[in-house]
């Protein structure tokens, strides 16, 4: 079964930060604590970060948790709680990234 190159690369990004940035993330996931989604959500989020900080903010939400995935808030309240603790984090680079965002906004009409 061969792979997409784009979704391989994926999968190697996820692994290299995993075991360097977020281990206790990795951790987590070894242990049951999150499943795989939850794990990539929060790798995807904290990517905007800065490593240290970024590993903090992991600590702390994977500390919150629960024991278990169907025990820690759903995927839509653990994304919410990523995007939270990230723009809490730093404010400044998150108020830079929304109005980079919102500059870069188009609308575009064709007859």
């Amino acid at each position: 079964m061969a792979t997409a190159e784009h979704v391989a690369a994926g999968w190697v990004n996820l692994a290299e930060r995993l075991t360097t940035v977020l281990p206790m993330v990795l951790g987590a996931l070894r242990v049951g604590v999150l499943d795989l989604a939850r794990v990539r959500v929060l790798a995807e989020a904290t990517a905007v970060l800065d490593d240290d900080l970024a590993a903090d903010v992991a600590g702390r939400l994977v500390a919150g948790a629960g024991q278990a995935p169907w025990e820690g808030p759903s995927p839509r309240a653990w994304r919410a709680r990523i995007e939270r603790a990230v723009v809490r984090a730093d404010a400044d680079a998150a108020a830079r990234r929304a109005r980079r965002e919102r500059a870069a906004r188009q609308v575009s009409a064709w007859p």
